[in-house]
This record gives C-alpha cells, sequence and structure tokens, in this order.
C-alpha cells in the first residue's frame, strides 16, 4: 500500500488492536517507520494469567450478551474514564460498533496466542 500510495517512510499511529497492527508492521518493516506511535495496546495479548483470561472470556461473553455496540461502551468507559472524555467514549462506540460481531470476535480469538514482546525486546536492546 505504501508503495502504491508513493510513500517510502510514514508516521505510524497505532490505537488499541492497531497497535498490534502498527508495531507487527515496524517489527517486519522498520525502513519503512519514520516514528511509531503506540497508545492503549500491547506487545502481548498471549492468555498467560489469569486476568487475561477473564477478560478474553468476558469480552466474547458481553459481545454475545450485549452486543458489539453494548460491549464497545464498555470498553470506551474503561479506556477513557475522565467525564471530559465523552467524545472519545462516543467514537469508540461508534467505530467498534460498527463491526460485525462475528470478525470482532474471530479477532480476539486471533490475538490470543500473538506476542512480539520478544521481538520488541531485542530491538531496544540493538540499539
Amino acid at each position: 500500500m505504501l508503495d502504491r500510495l508513493g510513500h517510502a517512510r510514514v508516521d505510524v499511529l497505532g490505537f488499541s488492536l492497531g497497535g498490534a497492527v502498527a508495531l507487527e508492521m515496524a517489527l517486519l518493516q522498520p525502513s519503512r517507520m519514520r516514528r511509531l506511535i503506540l497508545c492503549n495496546t500491547l506487545a502481548n495479548y498471549r492468555i498467560d494469567t489469569w486476568r487475561k483470561r477473564l477478560e478474553a472470556w468476558l469480552q466474547m461473553f458481553f459481545v454475545r450478551a450485549l452486543g458489539l455496540r453494548g460491549t464497545a461502551a464498555l470498553i470506551a468507559k474503561r479506556l477513557f474514564p475522565d467525564p471530559g472524555w465523552a467524545a472519545k467514549r462516543l467514537r469508540v462506540v461508534d467505530v467498534v460498533g460498527a463491526n460485525s460481531p462475528q470478525v470482532y470476535l474471530a479477532s480476539i480469538r486471533a490475538l490470543i496466542g500473538w506476542s512480539r514482546s520478544i521481538a520488541l525486546a531485542r530491538c531496544t536492546r540493538a540499539r
């Protein structure tokens, strides 16, 4: 896509799941990155603690019980707890809620085994 758009190097902002995508891109194509900004994301989504297991299970449960918009509202409240951030919470509900629940659940299942912690640690030590 970057070649097609004629961009050799770019600034990339990854938010939430997009942070995992941006991190993967940075690790696979570091020469394409001018800057990488990560927000509300993780380098490790592996289910390696009871808390992560509970959180993944609850998120899948809430999608089925409340629908994606209802689940997005819960997520948004947790991501943006400040009362002044109401517009941000609404944006999360609109963006996440517009997705297919089946695709959203599939992405959660796919992320459960994803981790780039070791690769990221190698990058920071190499500098």
